[in-house]
């Protein structure tokens, strides 16, 4: 079986405010993402875990968290804003 596409995935910015994403397979780009950024957001947005909780469970202290979780959201909507742009695929290989 192959993977689910997503349609318009939406990601919160730190305004609060939600950012669409383009038609893709949120998980391939996601799994671009350095191991450190791909682990914050799998467990932050993916299994719902709260910054206070992470923070606890990996001994960083939650504003460098948060500014992880930008640079990696910030990376995500690069790659999904050049896909989309260039009309070829992806973008992501």
């Amino acid at each position: 079986m192959g993977r689910r596409r997503i349609g318009q995935a939406r990601i919160g910015t730190d305004e609060g405010e939600e950012m669409a994403l383009p038609d893709l397979d949120l998980q391939e780009a996601v799994e671009r993402l350095e191991e450190a950024l791909r682990m914050l957001v799998k467990l932050h947005y993916f299994a719902d875990l709260p910054l206070n909780h992470l923070s606890e469970l990996i001994d960083v202290p939650e504003g460098t968290l948060k500014s992880r979780l930008h640079r990696a959201r910030k990376q995500l909507a690069g790659w999904l804003e050049g896909s989309e742009e260039r009309g070829m695929g992806y973008g992501l290989r």
